[in-house]
């Protein structure tokens, strides 16, 4: 091993499990259909998750995305314009 390489985890004795990539299965309010596919989860997935977060409409998304621990992260979509836009 070389002296000036980056530690690693088994240097220390340690295996974390695998990360999976993260899946954005909601883009402004519509359901990316073929990446809930490939993280394994389907419409009642999805259903379960926004029940669970306390969203009621798929509209009111504007990003949803399944991680590795399986759970949805949802960012709702802001309705009403910014008062100090920087655009402006």
């Amino acid at each position: 091993k070389s002296p000036d390489r980056p530690m690693k985890p088994s240097d220390a004795g340690l295996n974390p499990a695998a990360e999976r990539a993260e899946f954005a299965v909601i883009l402004d309010g519509y359901v990316m259909e073929e990446n809930l596919k490939q993280c394994g989860k389907d419409l009642n997935w999805l259903n379960h998750e926004m029940h669970r977060l306390g969203i009621g409409s798929i509209g009111d998304i504007f990003y949803g995305a399944c991680g590795s621990d399986n759970k949805l992260s949802a960012y709702k979509m802001v309705k009403d314009k910014p008062k100090n836009d920087i655009f402006q």
